[in-house]
């Protein structure tokens, strides 16, 4: 008996490198940066049995260096760097990898199909695509043809995004799109703001803040932020909230490092350090998100998390990798989210998250009396 492989087709959509900017902040603004972080402490970790304490201790050491140092100029070339390795995995990757598609075109071609397949997936969650799944044999002919423009139209129409991608940094890797260079990581997080917006429809509930625990680069922020319909707030380790605040300012979005109170102002990010969460006193009724990280962290660390949402009658939205009891790492997880209902949240049914294999999108409500719906709002306008 042989095994049958799916045929072998070049991708067609065009996978570029990004031009620039070079670097991704200019110089002043790394300056003015590190004014603002002045002699705080940045490098402080989470516990030892969080996943997130290795990937800052090992790919995040360059950056609190050159603050520790002052430097600005090591700064911005670390920012850059950083940047550069986003294709692959994401915050934690070594820019080795990204290099690799430099020099080998097979692997190039392997990573232009993860992509793409991710944009089909993307689109097909927001109904603007037919049903496609490639991991059917029958739907490989459709890596030899290219519909990433038409499909690039109607999911942003479908997200209300009319701002062209967010930049990457010089050598980054992506779709090309007339809208801009559409990185891999970047279409997971478009699949995360269609989550959320499809947890407000189906719940019902309207928020005045959406608030992300771990937001990686700052994608999601962005995504949210140039919709303009409510304030948003990442709350982070202090060290990623300086990475995540020069590239939202490389792309013009309005946001405040480690501020004493939240903007109320729709389309403002609010950067808060996961050590000094005061900033949050005030917090009622957002709706908080998370993906990619609660299962990566201690359960002491999600407990925390956890009353902050049960205290301000907020809501969480997880969309997290929680069947695997392992990361990559060899670590284990910590990752029994569905504990959350031990704090008075009702858990909603779960749903496959379509961009990435084996990640489950979950709802998990607190108890608010009656909500306004979304609908009834508009009806009365």
């Amino acid at each position: 008996m042989s095994l049958i492989k799916a045929p072998v087709y070049e991708v067609k959509p065009a996978f570029a490198r990004a031009e620039g900017p070079d670097p991704l902040l200019p110089a002043d603004e790394v300056a003015r940066l590190l004014d603002e972080v002045g002699d705080r402490q940045v490098n402080a970790l989470p516990p030892e049995t969080s996943v997130w304490s290795v990937h800052a201790a090992n790919h995040q050491a360059g950056l609190a260096e050159a603050v520790g140092a002052q430097d600005a100029r090591e700064l911005g070339a670390e920012l850059s760097r950083l940047h550069l390795g986003q294709v692959v995995k994401g915050f934690d990757q070594a820019a080795t990898e990204t290099q690799r598609l430099d020099t080998d075109k097979m692997q190039r071609n392997a990573r232009a199909r993860l992509g793409y397949h991710a944009l089909m997936r993307l689109a097909t969650g927001l109904g603007v695509r037919r049903a496609w799944n490639p991991a059917q044999n029958e739907n490989f002919p459709y890596l030899a043809e290219d519909q990433t423009a038409e499909t690039v139209d109607g999911v942003r129409i479908a997200l209300g995004i009319d701002r062209p991608f967010p930049v990457s940094g010089k050598g980054a890797w992506g779709l090309e799109t007339e809208h801009g260079l559409l990185g891999y990581r970047q279409i997971q997080t478009l699949g995360y703001l269609r989550e959320v917006l499809a947890h407000r429809l189906r719940t019902g509930r309207d928020y005045e803040r959406l608030v992300e625990i771990g937001g990686g680069l700052g994608r999601m922020a962005w995504n949210v932020a140039v919709r303009a319909d409510m304030p948003y707030t990442l709350v982070d380790l202090p060290i990623v909230g300086i990475v995540q605040c020069a590239f939202l300012r490389a792309n013009g979005i309005s946001c405040a490092l480690w501020p004493e109170k939240l903007s109320d102002a729709p389309g403002h990010v609010d950067l808060v350090s996961a050590f000094d969460l005061g900033a949050l006193d005030d917090l009622d009724r957002a709706l908080v998100l998370n993906c990619d990280g609660l299962v990566e962290m201690s359960r002491e660390t999600q407990d925390d998390y956890f009353d902050l949402i049960a205290q301000s009658h907020s809501d969480l939205l997880s969309i997290n990798h929680e069947a695997a009891r392992t990361t990559g790492l060899g670590q284990v997880q910590e990752w029994e989210i569905a504990r959350i209902t031990d704090w008075g949240l009702t858990a909603h049914p779960r749903a496959e998250f379509l961009e990435r294999q084996g990640y489950i999108a979950q709802s998990f409500l607190s108890p608010r009396g009656a909500a306004r719906s979304l609908l009834s709002r508009l009806l009365k306008r």
